[in-house]
């Protein structure tokens, strides 16, 4: 059951399309409370703990995405390949899967983005440019560091699902979540 359908019948295709809106939708929030640390604090505190502050601003999506269970594309790449394995579930469900929920996923987090950009400026919390600038800094590295990137975020992902789902403790995966994305401060020169 869960989230995911059993093992031999996969989840309904709206459900799957739901639950992917919402996990694009509650990612979006990362993207705008980072946009309002950098535009609130940058310039007033030191750009260490301006980075701590982003970072942690970044794990707020990933946990709304955990706590309320919602399917993101990366979480997908391994719950759904386990039936799979075992003979239960076909790979043409496996692909219609994926691609229902990552289309969700890049469909919820445009919305968010279109309203982020929209009313952030507008009630004053956001810089324009932070958009940009947060851009830049996801976009700067070479490509092949951005893809080996992707692949080890999906597998810190992947293996967060599955703690998530072993776990019998509410705050253990929230905490866990808030690792993930919390641990790549970084300090740029």
């Amino acid at each position: 059951g869960g989230r995911y359908g059993s093992a031999s019948s996969p989840a309904p295709v709206v459900g799957l399309c739901l639950s992917g809106l919402s996990a694009g939708l509650d990612i979006g929030f990362s993207l705008f409370l980072i946009a309002v640390m950098r535009t609130q604090v940058e310039g007033v505190l030191s750009k260490p703990v301006v980075e701590l502050l982003v970072a942690n601003m970044a794990a707020v999506g990933f946990i709304f995405v955990v706590a309320g269970r919602s399917d993101l594309f990366t979480e997908q790449t391994t719950l759904a390949v386990l039936p799979v394995l075992n003979g239960k579930a076909t790979v043409g469900e496996l692909a219609r899967t994926w691609a229902v929920v990552y289309v969700a996923n890049l469909i919820g987090t445009a919305a968010f983005a279109w309203l982020a950009v929209l009313i952030g400026p507008s009630l004053h919390v956001i810089d324009r440019r932070a958009f940009g600038e947060i851009a830049l800094t996801l976009t700067n590295p070479p490509g092949h560091f951005i893809l080996f990137s992707g692949f080890l975020a999906g597998w810190l992902m992947g293996l967060l699902s599955w703690l998530v789902a072993a776990s019998r403790d509410p705050i253990g995966p929230l905490v866990l979540t808030w690792l993930i994305p919390a641990g790549s401060v970084h300090f740029p020169p």
